[in-house]
């Protein structure tokens, strides 16, 4: 397997691996794929984005019980948020 190298070849990696999961038919994505997908998102600075693909898993993670994925899911998006935050600030 190829490493990645930043965050917008892991976002093109998981926007693939995304659209391969609906592409099969029955639409369904593992909802720890929407976890990374939206974190690598948020390290983008793609707030609205990111906060798109966690909604998407926020309802599996949470009937799962899955809380590590669900940390991990919101360590990410207020990663971004601070992110934009200090991007504003120097502008």
């Amino acid at each position: 397997m190829r490493v990645m190298r930043g965050p917008a070849q892991a976002v093109a990696a998981f926007e693939r691996a995304v659209e391969l999961h609906r592409g099969t038919g029955n639409g369904s994505v593992p909802a720890i794929l929407l976890v990374w997908h939206g974190e690598a998102r948020a390290h983008l600075g793609w707030v609205e984005r990111a906060a798109s693909a966690l909604a998407e898993a926020f309802p599996t993670l949470e009937r799962a019980n899955a809380a590590k994925a669900l940390a991990i899911a919101l360590a990410g998006f207020r990663e971004a948020a601070t992110l934009i935050r200090r991007i504003s600030v120097t502008q």
